[in-house]
């Protein structure tokens, strides 16, 4: 039998782990509260020339076809840019509203006010001036989602939302 310790392994608790479990927490939420479907920027950009995307919430996957005066904004904005060879994304996520009673089975048509872009920050993250920059000129509302409390339990975590809007002291200097 294998002795326990030779399995156990910590993490170190990085930048990198706190901004994976902001987004965790965002999506708890939008599971459990919010009624917006989600998918990361990363799977848009390579399928959004078949105006139809894979969201998800909770254990759901769903189909959107996504408005034809859509489509350029989110190839644009979901476009990586390339740092240190490694894909980076200006949001996080594409987010869609879905109707409690909504047949989620079959593709969905939605109008574009049921979309929103996604940018989670953790405690005293930052705005960068790329991130800000697409912000003051997409179509598409987004929202920026600060979670506060990260290293604390769950039940300790908060989540404030502004709408179409930047807190000051959240802009990179």
């Amino acid at each position: 039998m294998r002795d326990c310790k030779d399995a156990m392994a910590r993490i170190e608790v990085d930048p990198q782990l706190i901004g994976s479990l902001a987004e965790v927490y965002y999506k708890e939420y939008s599971d459990q509260k919010g009624g917006w479907a989600f998918t990361s920027l990363e799977g848009v950009h390579t399928k959004i020339d078949s105006k139809v995307l894979d969201f998800k919430i909770g254990f759901n996957r769903l189909q959107v076809r996504i408005p034809e005066e859509l489509i350029s904004e989110i190839k644009d904005v979901s476009k990586p840019k390339y740092v240190k060879g490694s894909p980076s994304y200006v949001f996080d996520f594409l987010a869609c509203k879905i109707k409690d009673a909504e047949n989620i089975s079959d593709i969905l048509n939605k109008s574009s006010d049921n979309f929103r872009w996604i940018e989670v920050k953790s405690e005293g993250g930052k705005v960068s001036s790329n991130q800000l920059e697409t912000m003051n000129k997409v179509e598409i509302s987004f929202v920026l989602v600060v979670v506060y409390n990260v290293r604390k339990t769950p039940r300790d975590v908060d989540l404030q939302f502004y709408y179409d809007k930047v807190p000051g002291s959240m802009v990179e200097s």
